[in-house]
């Protein structure tokens, strides 16, 4: 490995950054793994598109779908076609923690720089067993565990939950699909300064981008994906320049609806109060 075991959070937070992508899984028209396909598809991205990581084997890859097999061999592929070039995190998701830390094992040892892994599907019921879940994994195997939380259809890792996992020591990472961007706040106010985290869901990024720090740092291969026009350099760069202007006007809008509210609740509350205290005064009158 690239790292040893209690390295992991350091190795996650200078990787773990920038455009990354993840691709579906490449299968013939027998139903076998693609070898050539797979490998072309993610060729193009780190040699075209300049990416600056990967996931393999995620809900896009379909992984629910595979066998361990088909699994482990998609990780070598990636692994090797990569070759050092760009990190690369193996999705590892399994019901069974025995059968995690085979595929952990297996990655690591193909030389797959961290592995991602969703909460059991069924019978974690408690943060408790969600805890023992991921520490059994933890204390078998040396890559760097990324957690993978998807409240609306697993059980979810709040972030009390989420801190006490963060002290296993390769647990380094934290990919985040709650769309609640206070759930979100709430989860880097107790693991930022830890782990890596990543907001898998859209629709906050502009509320990650202005309110919580998050930058966009894309390069000018992916800028020519996302725009036909002539001039992809320059007119990127003023689209960036643009949302990065939009997010600060956001930031300030949210700041000043927050002091608002703040001024509104404080003069209800001082209301409330005085209204309370002449009822009180009228009580003890009507008594006397």
């Amino acid at each position: 490995m690239k790292y040893r075991k209690n390295e992991a959070k350091e190795y996650a937070k200078e990787k773990l950054q920038g455009v990354w992508t993840a691709l579906p899984t490449v299968f013939t028209d027998d139903d076998k793994v693609d070898d050539a396909g797979n490998r072309f598809n993610l060729e193009h991205r780190i040699s075209k598109l300049k990416i600056e990581g990967h996931y393999c084997l995620g809900n896009v890859a379909e992984f629910w779908s595979m066998t361990n097999e088909e699994r482990m061999r998609v990780h070598e592929i990636n692994a090797e076609t990569a070759a050092g070039r760009v990190p690369i995190i193996a999705g590892c998701h399994h019901q069974n923690p025995y059968e995690v830390v085979k595929l952990c094992q297996h990655a690591e040892s193909v030389g797959v720089d961290f592995a991602i892994i969703l909460t059991p599907y069924q019978g974690a019921k408690s943060d408790d067993a969600v805890f023992d879940f991921y520490e059994f994994v933890s204390e078998r195997v040396n890559i760097g565990i990324v957690l993978f939380n998807i409240p609306q259809v697993y059980y979810p890792i709040s972030e009390n939950l989420a801190k006490r996992l963060a002290a296993l020591p390769n647990v380094c990472g934290f990919k985040q699909a709650n769309p609640s961007p206070t759930a979100t706040v709430n989860l880097r106010r107790e693991i930022g300064n830890d782990l890596a985290v990543s907001v898998a869901d859209e629709g906050p990024w502009l509320f990650n981008l202005a309110v919580m720090g998050d930058f966009v740092d894309y390069t000018v291969e992916q800028a020519k994906l996302a725009t036909t026009v002539t001039e992809p350099e320059e007119f990127f760069g003023k689209r960036i320049e643009n949302i990065t202007e939009f997010a600060k006007v956001l930031e300030g809008r949210t700041k000043e609806y927050i002091g608002l509210w703040t001024e509104s609740a404080t003069a209800a509350s001082e209301e409330i109060q005085k209204a309370s205290k002449k009822n009180v005064v009228k009580a003890v009158k009507k008594s006397a």
